[in-house]
């Protein structure tokens, strides 16, 4: 007799309402759930699940890779590539991101900015990169010096291979990290036990291991974002505004999406996997023994951030439309331009680092490269 579905739950498949169909679909990836199951059988299926994840990302990137190709110049480019300029894709719509463009282009600009330029290229300076920080950006390209991209990399390598033997493997080299974190216990017992148990829970929990590695890469994404159009890594990307919105808003919404799943495996964790004799007065439990207070400052403070942003637009707005834009309340980050200014940046008028024009530093960085080195050919 053929099973019904689901056939990996057996009670579930002889429900006779549509709460089996419902219900099935919600628990198909719940391996733990599913009938039979043993922990080897459930480390199989979540190590087939991840191949079959990935198939499906290089099945969807394959066909938005070639959805753009099949509209690019390739053969008219391989037959003049002097001349013809590389297009990944036709813009058929000749229209196509202007809202983005008048919006992201600064007034005052020389010329408005067009998103379907390419052809620029970073290889400029490949190779020169040495253990220095010039800062600031390029003056033709408006975007990071390439040494500067270089020798950061060199410096998180180092520090990863550092850290690769800091902890404890099977060569018994490095820190354990159980001990570590049973050595964590904070002076003047304000957060009781500190870390002990932590490494247990973690240990014995896929759903507190997932959480906190879709934590970490939630916040990495969204800081990617951030990062993307306030330190322009590629040549010429600080002039195009459609580009860096896209890529702004493509990034935020990944990050937003892996954030999701790292809330939702952590109340799973807290559900279904706490032990609170495991946790006794450590962290964990001191979190959850203040978990109203906390959820009500958090809950405070998202109403206030939101009202006060909302206020804040409809303020603006009002001020546009009754034709007084001057009283618009402006708000500056000034501790981010402050960073930006140490780095080179003037226009903020902050006499700091590299944005002091009478600094040595500024002078020195003006002749590093050649003029027009690195352009848009």
């Amino acid at each position: 007799m053929a099973l019904r579905f689901p056939r990996f739950s057996q009670g579930l498949a002889q429900d006779p309402t549509t709460r089996r169909i419902w219900f099935g679909i919600a628990t198909a990836h719940d391996f733990e759930s599913h009938d039979d199951i043993t922990e080897e059988r459930l480390y199989q299926n979540i190590f087939a699940s991840h191949f079959g994840q990935l198939a499906i990302i290089f099945l969807w990137t394959s066909g938005n890779l070639f959805h753009v190709a099949w509209q690019g110049n390739f053969e008219a480019w391989v037959q003049d590539p002097l001349h013809v300029r590389p297009i990944a894709h036709a813009i058929w719509d000749p229209h196509f991101g202007q809202p983005a463009v008048e919006a992201f282009t600064r007034g005052g600009a020389l010329a408005r900015l067009n998103i379907a330029y390419s052809g620029c290229v970073i290889s400029g300076g490949a190779g020169t990169a040495i253990l220095t920080l010039l800062g600031g950006f390029h003056p033709q390209t408006q975007s990071l010096w390439l040494t500067d991209i270089a020798h950061h990399h060199l410096a998180i390598a180092f520090i990863f291979l550092v850290a690769g033997h800091m902890y404890r493997t099977n060569f018994g080299i490095g820190h354990s990290i159980k001990d570590l974190l049973e050595a964590h216990i904070p002076p003047g017992g304000r957060l009781g036990r500190g870390h002990k148990g932590l490494y247990d829970t973690i240990n014995n929990s896929i759903h507190f291991q997932l959480g906190l590695a879709l934590a970490s890469l939630g916040v990495i994404t969204s800081l990617v974002a951030q990062h993307m159009y306030s330190l322009p890594a590629y040549a010429f990307i600080a002039q195009d505004f459609t580009t860096q919105a896209a890529l702004y808003t493509h990034h935020q919404y990944i990050a937003g999406f892996i954030m999701t799943g790292a809330f939702a495996h952590g109340a799973i964790f807290f559900i279904r996997d706490y032990n609170p004799e495991q946790n006794e007065d450590n962290v964990l439990a001191r979190m959850l023994d203040h978990k109203e207070a906390i959820i009500s400052h958090l809950s405070w403070a998202s109403l206030f951030l939101g009202f006060h942003t909302l206020g804040l637009y409809v303020h603006n707005d009002v001020m546009l439309a009754f034709g007084t834009p001057e009283k618009q309340i402006l708000i500056e980050p000034i501790f981010a331009q402050w960073i930006q200014s140490a780095h080179g940046k003037t226009s903020y008028g902050f006499d700091v680092l590299l944005s002091s024009t009478n600094g040595p530093a500024f002078n020195a960085g003006r002749s590093i490269w050649l003029p027009g080195l690195v352009k848009c050919y």
